[in-house]
């Protein structure tokens, strides 16, 4: 079964809450992970891309992939990080499969809706949490970071 790393961070500015981030948890294909920090979500087939974006709301963590292929969809899935232990990583699920948006990374949520940044014509869109209902918020300018 494919796997990441995600790897809970300490953030002195808000106590008590527990952040993630992900990074490369393995340099040949997936034949061997790194051991320390230990896999923590296990996929349920292998995703289109790497993922670029993470959110957590309600006990779950969701990962945004940065699909760039045309015709491929961006994918979200979500685990519940308190399931995994060092020798069982938690098992995640595809919540959603977005047609039409490409390259995205960044991923915050609230009760209705993912927010992401697409590199999709430079947008900045609303993912509807049930339908998967794309909404472009803005495509004014180019949200990259290196795009000044």
């Amino acid at each position: 079964m494919p796997r990441t790393i995600i790897q809970p961070e300490a953030n002195a500015n808000d106590a008590g809450e527990n952040f993630f981030s992900h990074e490369v948890a393995s340099t040949d294909g997936g034949a061997t992970f790194l051991t320390t920090p230990e896999d923590v979500m296990a996929l349920p087939q292998a995703p289109g891309d790497d993922f670029r974006g993470i959110a957590a709301d309600g006990g779950l963590v969701y990962v945004i992939t940065h699909e760039g292929t045309t015709g491929v969809d961006t994918e979200i899935y979500a685990f519940d990080p308190t399931v995994a232990t060092p020798t069982a990583p938690a098992p995640a699920t595809l919540v959603l499969s977005v047609v039409g948006e490409r390259n995205c990374s960044g991923h915050e949520i609230d009760a209705n809706y993912f927010y992401t940044s697409c590199d999709t014509d430079s947008r900045i869109v609303r993912i509807d949490r049930t339908t998967g209902a794309v909404t472009l918020l803005t495509d004014a300018y180019d949200p990259s970071s290196t795009a000044n």
